[in-house]
């Protein structure tokens, strides 16, 4: 198996067997027919709460600190929701993270490839 991380426009160009994983909160109306499309699984709960995205949309805080307090939250998920999370993980199919922002960086997904990454499973972003 191997991760990666991309973003939601690349969703047409990830391989039909991979198992893709929309990590966003919300889903834009829009989207919801394009995950159904390439069999992609809406996975909120490894998404940044609302509170705390709205903060850094709103400018409260910056994306240094959002990443922070993205991380507390990611060590403070709930343990249903983490086996949840697990269970759509298949080790013989490639994973792909899946979210809105094009640039990867200023993404919460760099902060779950570096979970993997610290967890001995290398994960990429995905060109």
């Amino acid at each position: 198996m191997k991760v990666y991380t991309t973003y939601l426009y690349k969703l047409k160009n990830i391989p039909e067997d991979a198992t893709k994983l929309f990590v966003a909160r919300d889903l834009k109306p829009h989207i919801l027919d394009s995950l159904n499309k390439y069999n992609c699984i809406h996975t909120p709960q490894v998404a940044p709460s609302r509170e705390l995205r709205d903060k850094y949309k709103q400018g409260e805080i910056d994306y240094a600190d959002f990443l922070s307090e993205y991380a507390k939250e990611q060590q403070n998920l709930d343990k249903q929701e983490v086996l949840d999370f697990i269970k759509l993980i298949d080790s013989n199919k490639d994973l792909y993270l899946i979210c809105y922002e094009k640039d990867d960086m200023q993404c919460h997904r760099s902060i779950l490839r570096e979970i993997f990454n610290c967890n001995g499973i290398e994960c990429i972003e995905y060109k």
